[in-house]
């Protein structure tokens, strides 16, 4: 049930993205279905998209960084947490979250 709900979500935000690849919103719901359905590149390049059409938007260089750390990109990770940092201080990222995430990224 989860996989076909993320799917029709992939789906709906691809029509979004033939109407105007530049959305950054349908990109950035697009790079979390393909997190959910376990495919970390395709949130990469998803996020990417995102950003480029975003750049000031903090958090998604953030959960960019989470994609990274799980395909073992973890210079790309960190770069992507400091990054990110603006999500932190000004999105929904808590620098709790914020500082084990480099935390737990430093150490491997």
């Amino acid at each position: 049930m989860k996989r076909k709900k993320y799917q029709l979500v992939i789906d709906d935000t691809e029509k979004a993205l033939s109407l105007n690849p530049k959305n950054h919103m349908a990109n950035y719901i697009s790079a979390i279905g393909f997190s959910e359905l376990g495919n970390p590149r395709e949130a990469i390049n998803a996020f990417t998209r995102a950003i480029k059409f975003a750049p000031a938007i903090g958090e998604y260089y953030y959960y960019r960084a989470l994609e990274h750390e799980k395909v073992g990109e973890i210079e790309q990770a960190i770069n992507d947490v400091y990054r990110g940092e603006l999500g932190q201080r000004f999105g929904g990222i808590s620098e709790e979250e914020f500082n084990k995430t480099l935390d737990r990224l430093r150490s491997k």
